[in-house]
Parts: structure tokens; sequence; C-alpha cells
């Protein structure tokens, strides 16, 4: 697996949650982009898409997209 930017990842994220949900937001879920049923789908999603662990992530991590590129890097960063 090639290590990502987290600015990569992020416009990655933000093309995929444009592509699914029609708009973007940086707040995913209080702006009511995603609800809990697509956080949970978005979790898979970003797991196949970057190779992580979705068990690695927490409801939290998806409330933004910034904060979950964060996350995204940190998980791939423990891995490497």
């Amino acid at each position: 697996m090639t290590s990502l930017t987290i600015e990569s990842i992020q416009q990655q994220i933000t093309a995929m949650v444009l592509e699914k949900h029609g708009r973007v937001h940086e707040q995913l879920i209080s702006s009511g982009i995603i609800d809990s049923i697509a956080a949970v789908e978005l979790a898979i999603d970003l797991g196949n898409v970057f190779e992580v662990n979705t068990d690695s992530l927490a409801l939290s991590d998806l409330a933004s997209i910034s904060g979950l590129s964060k996350r995204i890097y940190q998980i791939q960063q423990s891995a490497a």
C-alpha cells in the first residue's frame, strides 16, 4: 500500500462523498449529508479504498472530512 498525504486522502474522501450523496460539506454529520447508516457505509467504502480496518474508525472520526482524513492517515502510518 502506498502511503498517501492527508491532503490526497481528503481529496479522495471529498470525491467519494460528492459522488455518492450529490453534495459535500466539511461537516459530514452535522450538515445532514450523512446519517448513521450512511456513516457505516462510508466507513466500509473507506476501508476498501484506503485498505484500513474499519474497526479503527469511530463515529466521531466520520464527523468531518478533515478529521476523517487525519485519522485514516494515522491508521496507515501505524500500519507501515
